[in-house]
């Protein structure tokens, strides 16, 4: 396992976090799978989209923090700062097209 040379960053235990985040949400829907009659993603609940950010960061960034140390060397620091960025705005865009949904369904409701 890689670990850090002054133990500022445990990226062995982030990495390891990020593979039990996918491994959970892969979990969580394989159980809707199961509950749903109808075999498809439900694209219009908010839940799914909460999932979609997670699981993108979670897998994304995995072996990302697995060679944070080895990114750390001069060429490759802007890559890094930027590969986590990206992963963070997808994460983020995710969840706000959740709550877009979320919001969507509570005018609905209203209205009717």
């Amino acid at each position: 396992l890689i670990s850090s040379p002054d133990n500022s960053f445990d990226n062995t235990l982030v990495s390891i976090n990020n593979y039990f985040y996918a491994i959970w949400i892969l979990m969580i829907i394989r159980e809707q799978f199961e509950k749903s009659e109808i075999i498809s993603l439900d694209y219009y609940s908010s839940f799914f989209w909460y999932m979609l950010g997670i699981f993108l960061y979670s897998v994304g960034t995995m072996l990302f923090f697995i060679l944070w140390y080895d990114l750390d060397k001069e060429n490759y620091k802007e890559l890094k700062i930027w590969l986590h960025r990206i992963f963070n705005i997808l994460m983020y865009i995710f969840f706000a097209i959740g709550l877009w949904i979320s919001a969507l369904k509570t005018k609905t409701v209203k209205v009717n």
